[in-house]
């Protein structure tokens, strides 16, 4: 993650959530927020609200955001997120257990202890 700092007043982001989700904070001290991102607004229904949800953060909320009040505009924000080169692998009994040997009149140790009809 990256920031283009201008201006006065800050937009922070918070990407340390539990739900994995992106949030800009707008340090404007104005009730009337809008905000901005790549030259277009963007959570118009929000302004009321000096944060914006951009959602999951796997899903590459990348531009440049910034948020306006009535007076005046914040700083830019440059956000981009970089793909993890690391893999996440499961180790093999996390992954699958395997089947005991059935009985003949079972169909399966999926079903339980139900008989095979003949």
């Amino acid at each position: 993650m990256a920031q283009l700092k201008e201006g006065k007043h800050s937009v922070l982001l918070d990407d340390n959530r539990e739900d994995g989700s992106v949030l800009l904070i707008c340090g404007l001290p104005d009730q009337n927020i809008r905000w901005f991102k790549d030259g277009k607004e963007i959570c118009s229904l929000n302004n009321s609200r000096s944060t914006c949800n951009l959602g999951s953060s796997s899903k590459d909320p990348r531009g440049i955001y910034w948020c306006e009040g009535s007076k005046e505009n914040s700083k830019r924000l440059q956000v981009y997120y970089r793909t993890s080169d690391k893999q996440t692998l499961l180790s093999n009994d996390q992954l699958y257990q395997p089947l005991k040997d059935r009985e003949d009149d079972q169909y399966s140790h999926l079903q339980g202890n139900n008989s095979r009809k003949n």
